[in-house]
């Protein structure tokens, strides 16, 4: 295993050079599920915020979804 190095065998140590990989690592996972965390809510408030129908709408529709 001497003759490989890090990137051949995917097991980089803490050091100056990989301080990136180290950082951004956790930065991106956590920035992903803040980004799913937002899209999740809003969606949320999209689908059971009000439907902008009036009354007879809301009630034509009612109608038509119990025949």
């Amino acid at each position: 295993m001497a003759r490989y190095g890090e990137f051949v065998l995917l097991n980089p140590v803490f050091a100056g050079h990989t301080i990136v990989l180290w950082i951004a690592t956790p930065i991106l996972l956590g920035g992903g599920l803040i980004v799913l965390a937002i899209w999740a809510i809003r969606r949320r408030k999209t689908v059971t915020g009000k439907s902008g129908l009036s009354s007879e709408e809301a009630n034509a529709l009612e109608r038509l979804r119990k025949s």
